[in-house]
């Protein structure tokens, strides 16, 4: 199946990377993107997860420094270099705070990540204890999410192993999940979502939310929709936050409906 054809050529492709970067270098389409730095395609487990959340790219410029550090008995090099990449991803180190390779700044992030989609969660009534999925339609780090061309990566990508494209995962990853949606922060992530197929479903009242001044909110929803699977989509100009409570009401009232 895709998912396990997916996990087989990361896994393949970053024990290679571990002896030689350069294997790398076909995905090198941006100067934007950083192939010192071990690729991160997924973390957590497609095949059951709580929610799926889609990224376009890991980031750069939090202290991954051990990624690259080969004699680090607690990098992320060490740890995959005995288990594959998928052993290490599959547990979702960064949301463990004991973990030995989560930095304060990757570990505060995914923590509030995983509180506003557990909040998600209970917006739409659904109980799960499982860590989300998060797959990075992009798996190499850059130091700026608007470096990256996404067509050309997917074809760069393409040309090196099929079965590595992200986009042949999400609608079974969201399919095998607890809450059987997916959920993207950022502009740039609905745009690429929109170039692979993905089509916008309406939601009502889309311009309900106000500030605390009566006037629209900076802050845009959609929904997009492919072979069944949804994902909601948020974002504001230049921002990369998830809502805030003060979202719930219309996020329930609106959106929920939309939802599986």
């Amino acid at each position: 199946m895709p998912l396990q054809r997916y996990i087989d050529a990361w896994d393949e492709i970053i024990d290679k990377w571990m002896n030689n970067q350069n294997v790398l270098s076909p995905l090198k389409v941006s100067k934007k993107l950083d192939i010192n730095f071990m690729p991160e395609p997924y973390n957590g487990n497609p095949f059951d997860c709580s929610i799926v959340m889609i990224n376009l790219n890991p980031g750069q410029g939090q202290p991954y420094l051990a990624w690259s550090g080969q004699n680090n008995p607690t990098s992320c090099v060490s740890l995959v270099k005995n288990q594959k990449y998928s052993g290490f991803a599959f547990h979702f180190t960064f949301l463990n705070p004991q973990s030995p390779i989560s930095s304060p700044a990757s570990t505060k992030w995914w923590t509030r990540r995983k509180a506003f989609l557990n909040r998600l969660l209970q917006i739409k009534g659904i109980a799960s204890n499982k860590n989300p999925f998060a797959i990075e339609l992009c798996a190499l780090h850059s130091d700026r999410i608007a470096g990256i061309n996404f067509g050309k990566y997917l074809t760069a990508l393409r040309s090196v192993n099929p079965d590595l494209d992200p986009t042949n995962v999400i609608d079974i990853a969201i399919k095998n999940s607890d809450a059987k949606f997916g959920f993207a922060v950022g502009k740039p992530i609905y745009n690429a979502l929109k170039s692979i197929g993905y089509t916008d479903i309406q939601i009502p009242n889309h311009h309900n939310v106000k500030n605390a001044k009566g006037n629209p909110n900076a802050r845009q929803f959609a929904m997009v929709e492919r072979n069944g699977a949804k994902v909601l989509c948020t974002w504001t100009s230049g921002g990369n936050s998830c809502p805030s409570a003060a979202f719930d009401s219309y996020i329930k009232q609106d959106i929920m409906p939309l939802l599986p």
